[in-house]
């Protein structure tokens, strides 16, 4: 007897802690639902709670399902009403009110396939069939599951849901005893499960695999299957899984009266632990006393300290009354639920109680029963509708499979007489441009390596000497207007001021000639890669090489601020040569302007290294930063590459450039690092 009602049981595996943590996210999702800012959010945060409250309470379950429909009507959503009319028969199925369930769910469906919502309509079929499986009514069962299957697999990467139709259609199976066809839907679904690893639905797998060859009597089988489920279970955590493993290891070991009872009592201990007083604990007894009338028949005894340890009776009459209240209250509980599988075998365990304790007539009135469901559940009549069901699915696979091979047949034919066109045509073409082919070849490698060298040697140059141009330019020009003023006026100047100057234009020499030595060796390591080369270099280092480089601009005070002392990874020399002709553009701006200045600053903020210059000039236009933005502008030969030569370099080393210009009130450029 396999426990289909597993799937519902782990909503209940912790039962206590759901009313605990999973109450914390209950409560807050119940507090985020009011306060979504989307619909839609809404009636999706109200379907969660709904769905978490199944197996809390069960009146709040329907509740929020009940929210989640009025609002997804007031939006007009109808999917989302689709998805609140299958939250009520979820809960249904999960108290056994099957004719409610039956009536939500279809109108779920028929919403479903209106707003042809594949998802949706897959969860609702497989829904609607274990409706319908609870009730023993396999046929329509086993016609939903594939209907569902069919759905899903229309679905691209959809494996868990295919599997989940395919564990439901092996379970239909095994119901009616076709233990064969179980296993093979069962291994199907594992071999998916397997594939997007989801070792709790693999467990699940394992179980219902392991039960199944329990069934066919193969017991290696099964404790293979169930062993390995049961290391799952354990790894998880999964206490209602375990449970559910020591149930079959104890109709495993059915014929070792004492083991059998050992692995039911560990189930039974679970149960109670959960807090499960439902349906599981119920079955399970049932399972108890059919081993207790095992024993009482072959005359075996219950082991003293077993009794003890779980309070068995120590008297064979006192074993038949445990037996007689563990199956009544089973029997109980399969009518509650609609479980006719198990009130049929229960109902023929207590019969035979009753014949123990020489009550005949009731034992009669039961073994009535007993026939009277195995008819209805096994007849002819259900065998054949179940087997006209799938042979309807393979009929229409196969059907499938004939009409795509009558087409790759017909495309084939076309296929091989275009190709047999082409190919004459191709020899034909293919012997004219073979030589001519191999010839150009060669000749085609041999100048495109000459004219890839030639191109790299020429943008090389070009780079190398137009840095040299610009970054030279500057400080020789401050060079050439000292030695003017000192040839050409030098009475404006007093001896003290005159021997300033002097100082001024050898530091500025000094300078000068440091900066050449620098960009030779640079560009001469540049020469055959020209790439940057990154390494730590100090912000203070870059300014004073600034303050160093424009020491004769007297008419422009030029300010630095590097509080955070920051340390930037980047190429020196690039970043040199960018601040250069951001400096030098900023003076020439300045020309005429009273009181003029020039601040650098440094300063890092969100992860990232900031460096920014600030003049008080005219402002720049729109028209003078084309160069900026703008690889299309032209260059000056006098102005060296100014912005040009700054986006090149900027785009090598990663560093992106901002302008704030205000006309009138000055510029603003700003580099991140």
């Amino acid at each position: 007897m396999k426990f289909y009602f597993f799937l519902p049981a782990l909503f209940l595996c912790m039962k206590s802690l759901a009313q605990k943590q999973g109450q914390l996210l209950v409560d807050s999702l119940v507090l985020a639902a009011p306060n979504a800012k989307d619909d839609t959010t809404k009636v999706r945060l109200y379907l969660k709670v709904s769905d978490l409250y199944i197996d809390i309470d069960q009146q709040k379950a329907l509740l929020y399902a009940d929210s989640s429909i009025l609002a997804a009507r007031k939006m007009n959503w109808e999917r989302g009403v689709a998805g609140g009319l299958l939250a009520f028969g979820n809960v249904y199925n999960f108290n056994g009110n099957a004719a409610k369930a039956i009536d939500y769910i279809k109108q779920a469906i028929t919403i479903y396939k209106k707003v042809d919502y594949k998802k949706g309509l897959g969860a609702s079929l497989n829904a609607l069939s274990k409706t319908y499986e609870a009730l023993s009514d396999y046929p329509a069962s086993l016609t939903y599951r594939m209907e569902a299957l069919k759905v899903h697999e229309a679905i691209p990467e959809n494996n868990f849901n295919i599997a989940v139709s395919l564990s439901g259609i092996a379970n239909i199976f095994y119901l009616q005893k076709d233990y064969k066809k179980s296993l093979d839907y069962s291994f199907k679904a594992l071999q998916l499960k397997e594939l997007i690893n989801n070792k709790t639905s693999i467990a699940n797998e394992l179980y219902a695999i392991g039960d199944t060859y329990y069934e066919m009597g193969d017991s290696m089988n099964a404790e293979k299957y169930s062993v390995r489920a049961l290391a799952i279970y354990k790894e998880l955590g999964n206490k209602m899984g375990e449970a559910n493993i020591y149930s079959v290891l104890g109709k495993l070991f059915r014929k070792n009266h004492h083991k059998s009872l050992d692995y039911f009592y560990q189930a039974k201990y679970i149960f109670n632990e959960l807090g499960d007083q439902s349906s599981n604990l119920f079955l399970m007894q049932g399972q108890i006393a059919q081993v207790f009338l095992e024993m009482i028949k072959y005359g075996d005894t219950v082991p003293k300290e077993f009794k003890v340890r779980n309070n068995i009776p120590v008297t064979k009459s006192g074993l038949i009354s445990l037996a007689e209240s563990y199956l009544y209250k089973a029997i109980s509980s399969s009518k509650e639920n609609g479980d006719k599988e198990n009130e049929y075998i229960f109902s023929g365990q207590i019969a035979e109680v009753l014949s123990f304790k020489n009550d005949y007539k009731n034992a009669y009135e039961n073994f009535k029963i007993f026939h009277f469901l195995q008819d209805s559940l096994y007849s002819q009549e259900n065998k054949n509708q179940i087997a006209s069901v799938e042979s309807q699915r393979e009929i229409a696979i196969r059907d499938k499979e004939i009409e795509i091979n009558k087409l790759n047949l017909l495309n084939q034919r076309k296929s091989q007489l275009a190709l047999s066109a082409g190919l004459l045509l191709l020899s034909i073409i293919g012997g004219l441009l073979y030589w001519q082919s191999r010839t150009r070849k060669k000749t085609n490698t041999t100048l495109m390596v000459l004219n890839n060298e030639l191109d790299e040697s020429n943008k090389i140059k070009t780079t190398f000497f137009s840095i040299l141009s610009h970054d030279l330019r500057g400080p020789v020009a401050n060079l050439v207007n000292f030695l003017h003023l000192q040839q050409e006026a030098p009475d404006l100047l007093s001896k003290e001021s005159g021997e300033a100057h002097t100082k001024k234009i050898t530091t500025s020499a000094e300078n000068l000639l440091e900066n050449m030595e620098e960009l030779l060796l640079w560009s001469k390591g540049q020469m055959e890669h020209f790439k940057p080369n990154k390494k730590n270099v100090t912000v203070s280092k870059l300014f004073t090489d600034i303050e160093n480089n424009f020491l004769g601009t007297a008419h422009v005070k030029i300010n630095f601020s590097n509080d955070q002392q920051l340390l930037i990874n980047t190429d020196e020399d690039y970043l040199k040569t960018i601040m250069r002709n951001l400096t030098g553009n900023s003076i020439k701006a300045l020309t005429g302007i009273p009181d003029a200045i020039i601040e650098w600053r440094a300063w890092e903020e969100n992860g990232k290294q900031f460096l920014s210059i600030t003049d008080n000039g005219a402002g720049v236009s729109d028209q003078q930063l084309q160069a900026l933005n703008n690889g299309d502008a032209p260059i000056g030969i006098k102005s060296g590459l100014g912005l040009h030569l700054v986006r090149d370099m900027a785009k090598a080393i990663a560093c992106t450039i901002s302008v704030k210009a205000i006309p009138g009130k000055g510029t603003s450029f700003q580099l991140v690092i």
